[in-house]
């Protein structure tokens, strides 16, 4: 399972060293990955280390105004955290969409495919620089990937054109169309006095339809005794089968994010991992660190997203994390004060 520590990650992006991958424009570079970083690449032992491989698709020609697609692949350990700066140029192109495609390939590696489409906004020749990835590995190496810069020819369509001047601005038409607006309104208006008089009506009468004092609806469970219900009824059923895994930790994950939300103030259950991450950044979380929630979430998403299979061990593990990270979030309520101290006359 992952171990993602986000200090060491921002440490790792912060460094000028840079590594790229091997392999010419519009090709597929198929080498590891050659990486500078604290820890140097060569370090990091075969079995272990993450390779990094990029192209363009097409023949790196694209017109003005259209796409192009840039292709990243990255095969790492299924416990290494892999992540792309949130500020990541890419020269004259704009990006408008960005996808991350992860599979397993082989026990204990998998790929994350990144598809980048690129928006040409500028003639000419474009250079899409090294894109750097800064990856945390299963012993807590920092290491850097980077692809080679690329260059994308972007064309006009308009150059060598006999006849590229705009067309004349076509003449106004009048159009005539229904406008109901003012019957709209009087609808509205009706609407909103006849619901007044049901209104008024109501609660006229309410004492007679309903007689009685109305009882107030109890007070909500504090989060702490909702989740605790909650993993105690989960774990009675038992560690699941390997088929039955990703349903159980979705139900294990939407436990956790309903209990952090209602500790905290805010929807947890409608938030990913990073927004409650940031909104966690501005809370005391005495007893619980931001990189431990983080990581205890980020191996639940692995089982939910990367199809990542646990061992029964790992199960029991995460059960316990979350059993943890309740109790230490949990407001102690403090002693009484002591009463003034008598003396044996009586007084004070």
């Amino acid at each position: 399972m992952p171990r993602l520590v986000p200090m060491l990650l921002v440490l790792a992006l912060s460094s000028p060293a840079q590594a790229q991958d091997a392999g010419t424009d519009g090709a597929l570079a198929a080498a590891p990955a050659t990486v500078r970083k604290a820890t140097p690449i060569e370090d990091v032992p075969a079995g272990r280390r993450p390779t990094l491989e990029s192209w363009i698709e097409g023949d790196g020609k694209v017109a003005l105004g259209h796409t192009v697609t840039l292709r990243v692949r990255i095969r790492h350990r299924s416990t290494d955290s892999v992540h792309l700066p949130a500020d990541t140029g890419f020269g004259g192109l704009d990006l408008v969409d960005k996808k991350v495609d992860t599979r397993p390939d082989g026990e204990g590696w998998v790929i994350d495919d990144y598809t980048m489409i690129l928006l040409a906004l500028e003639p000419g020749k474009v250079t899409i620089p090294s894109l750097e990835f800064g990856a945390v590995l299963e012993k807590g190496e920092v290491v850097k990937l980077g692809t080679f810069a690329r260059e994308v020819v972007v064309i006009d369509p308009t150059d060598g054109a006999k006849d590229a001047t705009p067309k004349d601005i076509a003449p106004v038409v009048d159009v005539w169309q229904d406008d109901y607006t003012i019957l709209y309104v009087l609808g509205a208006l009706l609407g909103a006095a006849l619901i007044a008089l049901l209104v008024r009506h109501m609660v006229r009468n309410w004492d007679r339809w309903f007689p009685g004092a109305a009882v107030a609806p109890p007070p909500p469970r504090p989060p702490e005794d909702v989740a605790l219900s909650k993993l105690d009824d989960l774990k009675g059923r038992g560690m699941p089968p390997d088929d039955g895994k990703k349903a159980w930790y979705i139900e294990l994950s939407e436990i956790m994010r309903e209990y952090v939300g209602g500790r905290y103030g805010f929807d947890g259950l409608e938030s990913t991992t990073e927004e409650i991450i940031r909104v966690m950044r501005g809370k005391k979380t005495a007893g619980l660190t931001q990189a431990e929630l983080f990581r205890f979430l980020n191996d639940c998403d692995m089982v939910k997203f990367a199809k990542y299979v646990p061992g029964t061990r790992e199960d029991e593990q995460s059960l316990d994390e979350a059993y943890r990270i309740v109790r230490v979030t949990t407001p102690r309520l403090l002693p009484p004060p002591p009463g003034p101290v008598r003396s044996q006359g009586g007084k004070e």
